[in-house]
């Protein structure tokens, strides 16, 4: 079933899994279905968006997006809401990353039918001499998260502790580091008006 706002709507089931239509699937002007084959007609989607990114400084970063719909479609990336001169591909590369670098970026996808924008991405970019363990590049993006970058080593273990008070710590999660920078994006509670973060090595 097609809603009114170009999303596609499922009831019922088979064995081919068509009743869960991909959560990315936007502007939808036609689908049909026939035994284990079904189709969805687009004008424009975001399959895939950018992800936050961690690095330090000197690393190569890489944002992408995938788009599908009619052609031609077309790309504008902006970091903090101004547009990247030149930034004008489905992918953002930058060879030797910076401090400056740091930001919320976004990408603006069109067609001739629709203009899509994509989630906000955050990049930290830390300084190699950046103490281990502490936060840096802290921004509040434009959807309401918190984000926060600290430098750790690759392969070692990290406990993410939480407290609102810096008396009572809660565990948050545990991550073995698989990069030189651990980026947390968290969406502050309005029962909370202040938390506080703490890293902490797993011998």
């Amino acid at each position: 079933m097609l809603s009114g706002l170009g999303l596609v709507r499922c009831a019922g089931s088979n064995n081919a899994g068509e009743s869960v239509p991909p959560t990315w699937l936007r502007n939808v002007i036609a689908v049909g279905a026939a035994n284990e084959v079904s189709l969805a007609v687009t004008t424009l989607s975001l399959r895939e968006e950018p992800g936050d990114v961690g690095a330090l400084a000197g690393a190569g970063i890489t944002l992408a997006v995938d788009a599908i719909g009619a052609e031609p479609i077309s790309y504008q990336w902006y970091r903090d809401g101004q547009p990247i001169p030149g930034a004008l591909n489905p992918t953002l590369h930058i060879a030797q990353s910076t401090t400056a670098d740091s930001g919320t970026y976004t990408v603006t996808v069109s067609n001739p039918f629709a203009t899509l924008a994509s989630r906000p991405a955050s990049v930290a970019i830390l300084n190699a001499e950046w103490p281990l363990m502490e936060w840096g590049n802290l921004l509040l993006t434009a959807d309401g998260f918190l984000t926060a970058a600290a430098r750790v080593e690759p392969g070692r273990t990290y406990d993410l502790l939480v407290s609102s008070d810096l008396t009572n710590w809660i565990p948050l999660q545990t991550i073995v580091a698989d990069q030189s920078v651990w980026l947390i994006r968290e969406q502050p509670h309005p029962d909370v008006p202040v938390l506080f973060f703490r890293l902490m090595l797993v011998p």
